[in-house]
């Protein structure tokens, strides 16, 4: 047998050959050089979740019910699923304070939420009253005993 004169000449011969250790994990890279994400993102899940569960705008989904969703239509993304849900419960918080979710019952993030109005459909009520109130020229205030401007 050879001896081995430095340590890196003993790397380099024996180190292919011994086992990787379990926290070293090797990261999928696609053609362009960019990582490819593994999961879907907790802001997609819940996105999705509420578009879909909503029937009323005005009273929302619960946590549960994003829950629920969640596990029964994304139950191939992730294996632990406490894990994932501090990380949802971390989006909806963060994004209570930015404005892209709005409670509507309820306080922190036991209550119910919903998505924001688009501002385009703000937009279209906004001029539905303005043409209201050119056509008709005038405004009716229904307060004790006005009848009208």
């Amino acid at each position: 047998m050879e001896e081995f004169n430095t340590l890196t000449d003993n790397y380099m011969q024996i180190g292919p050959f011994m086992p990787r250790s379990p926290t070293m994990r090797i990261r999928t890279i696609a053609k362009n050089g960019v990582y490819k994400r593994r999961s879907v993102p907790s802001k997609t899940m819940v996105k999705s979740a509420i578009t879909t569960l909503m029937r009323n705008p005005r009273v929302g989904v619960s946590l549960q019910a994003i829950r629920k969703y969640i596990e029964e239509n994304y139950n191939d993304c992730f294996t632990n699923a406490n894990n994932r849900f501090r990380f949802i419960k971390k989006y909806i918080k963060n994004s209570l304070e930015s404005g892209e979710l709005i409670r509507t019952k309820g306080f922190g993030i036991s209550g119910s939420f919903r998505l924001p109005l688009a501002k385009q459909s703000i937009k279209k009520n906004l001029r539905k009253l303005q043409r209201r109130k050119n056509r008709s020229g005038k405004i009716r205030i229904h307060a004790g005993n006005c009848a009208s401007i």
